[in-house]
């Protein structure tokens, strides 16, 4: 007899399909284990591959709107530095015109106010009319409204007679109005012991102040105005 009597043929074909499954187990299991680290590292490529699309597309943005911002930028910058130049070129043109203007103004008040003279600060101006030799004018004081405007004059008679100085200074502002005048007084000469007639010959030095109006307008022009014979 082939088998026992006790043999159960259920049970050897149960222990056979373990007994197979197992070799099919075990020999499956090296390419499981290597289709389980192919697709690890897959899912690992895939992450990094991701992350670096990522940076790529958020470095590209960034590139693009600073590549904006930066044409903007230098768009705005060009246009202030335009308007910038036109404006002062405009500003140039302005006060060439003004200079014009106040030239024209000179010459219209010159030509109407015989004998007028620009009015400069510390500097000695020759006068030589009459016996007016020289006139220096200083402006002092803090504020427009306090200005002072003082004068030194020198007078010379080089006549081979007395005179007896009758002079005033008038002051006028830039359109020729009048704003200011002093008449040269004994008093005013600073040595008082000659401030009789003007010997033949003898130089004589005036000094003081001249008042201004009321408007205190700054003088542009003076002139001497005699009024002895």
């Amino acid at each position: 007899m082939l088998f026992p009597r006790n043999f159960s043929f259920s049970k050897y074909f149960n222990k056979i399909s373990i007994v197979n499954y197992n070799i099919e187990l075990k020999a499956q299991s090296p390419f499981k284990r290597l289709k389980k680290n192919l697709i690890r590292r897959n899912s690992k490529f895939l992450l990094v591959a991701s992350i670096s699309a990522a940076v790529i597309v958020i470095l590209a943005v960034g590139a693009v709107l600073y590549k904006q911002y930066f044409s903007k930028t230098i768009a705005d910058n060009e246009k202030i530095k335009w308007s910038l130049q036109e404006k002062e070129r405009l500003l140039e043109q302005a006060h060439a015109d003004l200079a014009q203007v106040q030239q024209q103004i000179a010459v219209l008040v010159e030509g109407r106010i015989p004998k007028l003279r620009p009015l400069v600060y510390d500097q000695t101006i020759s006068i030589s009319e009459r016996y007016v030799r020289d006139v220096i004018f200083t402006r002092t004081g803090l504020k427009s409204s306090d200005r002072v405007f003082e004068f030194r004059v020198v007078l010379e008679n080089d006549s081979n007679w007395m005179v007896t100085p009758q002079v005033q200074i008038l002051l006028f502002n830039d359109i020729g109005i009048q704003v200011g005048v002093r008449t040269l007084t004994h008093h005013l000469a600073t040595n008082q012991a000659n401030a009789s007639p003007l010997m033949a010959g003898e130089v004589r030095i005036y000094s003081s102040t001249i008042p201004l109006n009321k408007q205190r307008e700054a003088p542009r022009y003076f002139l001497f105005e005699f009024h002895d014979t």
